[in-house]
């Protein structure tokens, strides 16, 4: 199969560039192609700088090439037509937020700790990373931090209206780097393995080759991704990565240098071997080669072994290819991006770290050249000495016929033209979706620091002890839908950063408690597939610490800055209870409610803190643009789509009875809408009654024998049908509601759209 396709069949979009061109551009053997479609590109380039200049962001050079020739149109030439201006705007959104970026490292403080205003507003700088440009307002910064997101949500909503299925498989993927732990931390003692690891995930690797399926419209399940092409692709995947670090450290180290732990292969080898920039950038070229040889040799095994391969797996192989040369033949082209980084440094559009750098002479410059370090025993120094003990044998310089002078290119031998980019739509210092803190009470030593501490003296002992159950339910997966609604609605809401903290902190903790309580009250011994809290500290230790969440939320509603906002707490968090207190008196008693007694018990339970989120924003709002009672009338039919949807996939979702278990609900006792429908309209209401009445009276749950027979007939009285016809209902209901509020705004809010979106259940 292999010997009969051709080349058309594989790059239908693109034209492939002289081998030799690309040798003397940057030294790479990899297949370098130009996509047919580049003015797509280029257009989609102009429009996102000027879409980006309107929203007040700096001014950036992005993707354009030193030839010519933009990253995209080289990074991925096969790129579906109708699919290119949404990469390229893609990948532009993260060159503007990489090069609007402070210089990264600062640390992120977790929430819920009693500050003062102005700490607060630090706490909430460093979650947002971001702050482009002169501001003399936190007004200004909500404004432009909702814009920036605006940006990203239109672009991903685009996305998904193309191809629903393809794009939340990449955007999910793209979920990983946000969940990862992107805080620096001591490298010292990193071996090169241990180095390279951490930059792969540093790198947003898994999501660049993510994006490939999507945007090259292949079919692959994430079996296939995973598990077959992912390992011929890393080697490619570090090749890149260590690409940008080669070009890219001489701009990064004079504008976003932090220091001794400095993240950048450069710097270690650096540090490793005690050498200048020169040397350490020859001895980094010779890695990168190697690992080039590796994902060449993988692809060439691959195909050979598997004559019968898939298509779209050959296909997914000479694209990363692509990706991977032409990330590197970008490189070598000088792109403005980084060849004009001293006119960055001149201007100060890029914070200079250290002395000029028009002196700066890397054939001569070390460690010591940009920091201080102090002498140690036998010559080395604290920066690098630590390194040499831990390098190993086989992290030597590869050897490879190509020379790092020749693969520079004329007069970059000496490495000083340093030109670099982060390939593709990931960076380093990527924006999160909103706010970073989770709630959490604990500072970043352990302790506690509280409205509720105050005049107060805990033991280290006894605050972990009441911190545990918290911190083991924050570990598990989470969808973060609340996190990504406070920035929905804060589009409309514009609040200032130190409430909005705040309020994300209420909602978080709140939140959290609920989840303790529930699976006590629900005797459910799972929670996203890991034991539920009160099966892993005992019910007793699980309330107190909810009740301590509790507590917490009271502290940081009290010190809102409008005397409405804890009224709009209070009420809410008693809404919320009356709700669930029919929910646990019906699940006792046996008695079946009725639809609209569920729908009324849905609204006040789970409706509740939504619209508590939606109440408090629209109180601490500095410029609230849409009517508050619309909202909470939004926020309530939300509340009622979030539980119902809850019960139809604890029925329907595999993937959810992999997590807790199949048709759980059952187990519970408690009357779902799909339950409820079926035992008013089933002719064997007497059996179906009275098998959860013995399950309730022994407490042990429902067999898988029961649970099927349930199951069966709520299939056979249309129950199921049902629930999706009343989340279809539902669904029509929210986008009604929410194209009403946008007309009131005068602009549609893609962040809420987007958050929606993934909600609904297909």
């Amino acid at each position: 199969m292999a010997d009969n396709i051709q080349d058309d069949e594989l790059f239908p979009n693109s034209i492939q560039i002289d081998p030799e061109v690309v040798m003397k551009t940057c030294g790479s053997r990899l297949m370098v192609r130009l996509s047919r479609h580049e003015a797509i590109a280029v257009k989609a380039m102009d429009d996102f700088k000027r879409d980006w200049a309107a929203i007040g962001g700096k001014p950036f050079y992005g993707c354009t090439g030193g030839d010519g020739h933009n990253l995209a149109s080289l990074g991925l030439p096969e790129s579906l037509p109708d699919r290119t201006y949404d990469f390229m705007r893609y990948t532009e959104y993260y060159f503007a937020i990489d090069e609007a970026n402070q210089p990264r490292g600062a640390s992120q403080t977790d929430s819920l700790v009693e500050l003062e205003a102005e700490e607060v507003q630090k706490i909430n700088d460093a979650m947002m990373e971001i702050l482009p440009g002169e501001y003399t307002s936190a007004s200004n910064v909500t404004n432009w931090k909702s814009a920036e997101r605006q940006m990203l949500a239109e672009i991903s909503m685009s996305l998904v209206e193309r191809d629903r299925k393809r794009a939340y498989a990449f955007l999910k993927a793209t979920q990983r780097y946000h969940n990862f732990n992107n805080l620096r931390k001591d490298f010292s003692t990193y071996t090169w393995d241990q180095w390279c690891r951490r930059r792969w995930e540093d790198g947003d690797s898994y999501a660049f080759l993510a994006s490939i399926p999507y945007f090259c419209g292949l079919d692959l399940t994430q079996k296939d991704f995973d598990e077959t092409l992912m390992p011929i692709a890393w080697p490619g995947m570090m090749c890149t990565l260590l690409t940008n670090d080669l070009y890219s450290f001489d701009p990064e180290v004079h504008t976003e240098f932090l220091g001794d732990n400095f993240f950048n292969a450069v710097w270690y080898w650096m540090k490793a071997l005690d050498i200048t920039v020169t040397e350490a950038k020859a001895v980094l070229f010779g890695k990168i080669k190697g690992w080039e040889t590796k994902f060449l040799d993988a692809k060439t095994e691959f195909l050979a072994s598997h004559p019968d391969a898939p298509l779209d797996f050959r296909k997914y192989l000479a694209y990363v290819e692509c990706m991977v040369a032409g990330n590197w033949f970008w490189h070598g082209t000088n792109p403005p991006r980084y060849a004009l980084w001293m006119n960055f440094a001149e201007s100060g559009r890029r914070m200079v770290v250290i002395n000029d750098p028009a002196k700066y002479d890397p054939d001569t410059a070390k460690c010591g050249t940009f920091i201080e370090i102090e002498p140690t025993k036998g010559g080395t120094t604290k920066a690098h000495g630590a390194v040499i003990s831990s390098v190993k044998a086989d992290d030597a310089p590869a050897d490879d016929p190509t020379t790092y002078s020749a693969a520079l290119g004329d007069g970059t031998a000496k490495g000083t033209a340093a030109n670099a980019t982060v390939n593709g739509p990931t960076t380093s210092g990527a924006a999160t979706n909103g706010a970073t803190t989770n709630g959490a009470a604990a500072t970043p030593n352990g302790t506690v620091n509280s409205a509720a501490s105050k005049g107060n003296t805990h033991s280290a002992h006894s605050q972990e002890i009441v911190l545990a159950p918290i911190e083991y339910l924050r570990s598990m997966p989470s969808k973060g839908v609340r996190t990504v609604m406070i920035n929905a609605l804060d589009v409309w809401c514009s609040v200032p950063p130190s409430s909005l903290v705040r309020v994300e902190n209420v909602i978080s903790a709140l939140h959290d408690a609920s989840l303790m309580f529930d699976d006590i009250e629900d005797r459910s011994p799972m929670r996203r597939g890991l034991p539920s809290t009160h099966a892993a500290f005992g019910v007793s230790q699980t309330i107190n610490s909810a009740n301590f969440l509790y507590a917490l939320a009271l502290s940081q509603a009290i010190e809102l800055p409008n005397p409405k906002s804890i009224h709009v707490f209070s009420e809410e968090l008693q809404t919320m209870h009356i709700g669930q207190a029919a929910d646990l008196e019906w699940t006792h008693s046996r008695h079946c409610p009725t639809v609209e007694e569920y729908k009324i018990m849905v609204q006040n339970k789970t409706g509740g803190l939504f619209r508590m989120l939606a109440g408090l924003l629209c109180s601490e709002g500095q410029a609230v643009l849409i009517s508050k009672k619309d909202l909470l009338g939004l926020m309530t039919m939300l509340g009622e789509y979030f539980q119902v949807r809850d019960d139809y996939i604890n029925l329907c979702s595999s993937e959810y009875h992999s997590q807790k278990g199949f048709c759980e609900d059952l187990d519970e006792g408690k009357f779902s809408l799909p339950l409820i429908h079926l035992l008013t309209h089933t002719k064997r209401r007497h059996l179906l009654e009275s098998l959860l009445c013995e399950c309730a009276y022994h407490g042990n749950g429902m067999t898988l024998a029961m649970k099927q027979l349930v199951y069966k007939e709520m299939e056979n009285s249309g129950s199921l049908d049902f629930t999706k016809r009343h989340l279809v209902e539902l669904e029509s209901m929210i986008l009604r509601q929410i194209a009403a509020l946008e007309q009131q705004a005068g602009a549609k809010n893609y962040v809420l759209r987007l958050v929606f979106d993934k909600l609904r259940v297909e």
